[in-house]
């Protein structure tokens, strides 16, 4: 255990119904400690007003959360979900009179405090939605543009905690990056006085990190496997593009029969054959795309972990990062190509026409499984971006 300990306080302002999400930051604080503690000499703090204030008296409710809640923690993480709050004597809520705080420090002193923001986007049911206070959480935002804030949203639980690790450790990393370098002036000022400048240097070129070889290759592994998925989709959907095209041209085809009768006999064999088809991909799908998400699920926490350990060592290895990044700005492209490739071949499914009751439920069960696949794929053009953004070179 290092000598001296960094500690972060940061605190998260949310109404009562975000706890999923501070749940999830309690994890991973417990996580990251449990190494940077040893490693690094840090330690986060969460706080929070279910935990750490307790029963007062002051001039009103949130006068007590404020007072208890002392205005020296290094970080404000607000979340908002579909519910603004209840309104206090200062503020709309009780999250917005606590954001109000901390930006009042933030004006005072930009290096004193960070603010991170997030709203949620997760889909509830219809009957819980209240348009007031809908109402009040968009006003909020176009308040937290006006003041220069940044606010991020995500749409699902699992997204949050994906955008959040990032977040967080880039955060204190670029802290720790400071003072790092404040720390190795003062070292190298010491050692020329001391004659001692080589021995440092000798010191930290010796610095070793076990494990960062093995994130590197199990990190390229997994965007193969995570490439080479998104290929056999991809190969799935122009096989069903053309097996459709096929099928409309055999339809085509039968319309031209005169009779009646025996015309309705022989459509229902292409039209049998567009169900089967259509039933053939959704099978493949339904394999594909749990493998697609806990791919990428897995790339992301290889690429987090390998960001960390990165930053062990001096200097940072930036030839290596760059291939990283590289790799992610080829997965980005990849992703939102064939995202709009899916979004094509939903539509043409959607315009095939009812023409019979099996070929309608196949057609509906096409249709659920592509928009489950493209909001896959949102999620992780998502995230690709913010790993992208959390390489700095």
């Amino acid at each position: 255990m290092p000598k001296s300990l960094t500690h972060y306080k940061i605190f998260v302002s949310s109404p009562s119904n975000i706890k999923k999400e501070k749940q999830i930051i309690g994890e991973i604080f417990n996580e990251l400690n449990k190494t940077w503690c040893e490693e690094k000499g840090i330690y986060l703090e969460l706080l929070k007003w279910e935990t750490d204030t307790y029963p007062d008296v002051g001039e009103y409710p949130q006068d007590v959360i404020n007072r208890q809640i002392r205005q020296d923690y290094d970080i404000f993480v607000g979340i908002l979900g579909q519910r603004f709050g209840s309104p206090t004597k200062m503020a709309g809520s009780g999250t917005e009179e606590e954001f109000n705080l901390a930006y009042e420090r933030y004006k005072k002193d930009p290096k004193s405090i960070k603010i991170m923001f997030y709203f949620s986007n997760v889909r509830i049911p219809q009957s819980s939605i209240d348009p007031d206070q809908v109402k009040k959480i968009n006003n909020f935002q176009e308040m937290l543009g006006e003041k220069g804030s940044l606010y991020w949203q995500y749409k699902s639980i699992k997204q949050f905690e994906q955008f959040f690790r990032m977040h967080i450790s880039k955060r204190i990393i670029d802290w720790n990056k400071e003072a790092q370098k404040k720390e190795e002036l003062m070292e190298s000022d010491e050692a020329k006085i001391n004659g001692k400048l080589e021995i440092v240097k000798e010191e930290k070129e010796t610095h070793e990190e076990p494990g960062l070889l093995d994130l590197y290759e199990s990190l390229n592994e997994r965007t193969q496997v995570y490439m080479e998925i998104i290929k056999r989709m991809r190969q799935a959907i122009n096989e069903l593009s053309r097996r459709i095209k096929q099928r409309t041209k055999e339809i085509l085809h039968v319309a031209q029969i005169k009779d009646t009768g025996l015309r309705l006999i022989k459509v229902r064999e292409p039209i049998n054959k567009v169900v089967e088809d259509l039933d053939l991909f959704n099978t493949r799908m339904e394999v594909e795309i749990p493998l697609f998400a806990n791919t990428y699920n897995d790339l992301i926490s290889y690429f987090t972990n390998t960001l960390l350990i990165q930053e062990d060592f001096n200097p940072v290895d930036k030839d290596e990062m760059q291939v990283v990044k590289n790799s992610l700005k080829l997965m980005l492209n990849t992703i939102r190509d064939s995202k709009n490739h899916t979004i094509n071949m939903k539509d043409a499914v959607a315009e095939i026409p009812r023409m019979a009751s099996n070929l309608n439920i196949a057609k509906r069960n096409t249709i659920n499984i592509l928009s489950e696949l493209i909001k896959e794929m949102e999620k992780a053009e998502d995230l690709t971006i913010e790993a992208i953004k959390a390489i700095s070179l």
